[in-house]
């Protein structure tokens, strides 16, 4: 992963120019940023994002510059543009290493691409990717306060991974390729988690057994669907 340090991003700035600029309105970096909290503050989401900016671009080397490119992503996440955020995020993690921020910043990473993740019937890139940061993040803060809702997201993209093959072996069974239907159905019942997808697993193998007449595997699975149904918690 690149890693910009503080000092190239300053150099950065003054090579593009920035500091050639007269602050607006003759604002301190201390009063630009104490506007832009209030702004965010009072979701005014794109008002606060412009002078955060002024922060970061008016006073490089600051020491507001970390926080405000922080609430930088804050705002772009609290208006659910979770591209832009996960840019934020990005470039606070890469470019100010050791910061205060840092594991929110790396936990709210991976939450966008969560954010971002689609339906299962559907590519499943960005849920890959936030499975692959949540895990990296719990690796990292294992004692983190967000590892109980980071292990949960984990749960979820896996049930995603299982509804997407099951998806796949119900377009199979839908054509009359029963025995690709039952290679699916397998294949999500070996799957992670696949615990929380059981009944409709069982209900999928019920049907494809029933369809091609395997008595034997149709028993089975009735049973073991009986099963599960009978020791299933009433609601309440």
């Amino acid at each position: 992963m690149r890693k910009l340090s503080l000092i190239t991003l300053i150099i950065v700035l003054l090579l593009t120019g920035c500091t050639h600029k007269k602050p607006i309105n003759n604002l301190s970096a201390d009063e630009f940023y104490e506007k832009a909290m209030i702004d965010f503050q009072n979701d005014r989401y794109n008002k606060a994002i412009t002078n955060f900016k002024n922060v970061i671009f008016q006073y490089p080397g600051s020491d507001k510059m970390e926080s405000a490119q922080y609430y930088i992503g804050e705002s772009y996440f609290s208006m659910k543009k979770y591209a832009d955020a996960i840019n934020e995020y990005s470039f606070l993690i890469n470019s100010f290493m050791g910061s205060s921020y840092y594991e929110d910043a790396k936990y709210k990473t991976a939450l966008c691409y969560y954010h971002l993740s689609i339906k299962s019937i559907l590519d499943q890139t960005d849920t890959k990717k936030a499975e692959e940061l949540l895990k990296e993040f719990i690796e990292q803060y294992p004692g983190s306060k967000y590892r109980e809702e980071a292990e949960e997201m984990i749960k979820c993209c896996h049930i995603k991974y299982i509804k997407k093959t099951l998806d796949s072996g119900k377009l199979y069974y839908k054509i009359g390729k029963y025995n690709a239907a039952i290679m699916y159905y397998e294949k999500a019942l070996a799957m992670e988690d696949s615990d929380y997808m059981i009944e409709p697993i069982y209900e999928h193998f019920v049907l494809v057994y029933k369809k091609i007449k395997n008595k034997e595997k149709l028993s089975r699975y009735r049973e073991e669907l009986d099963k599960l149904r009978m020791n299933k918690p009433l609601d309440k």
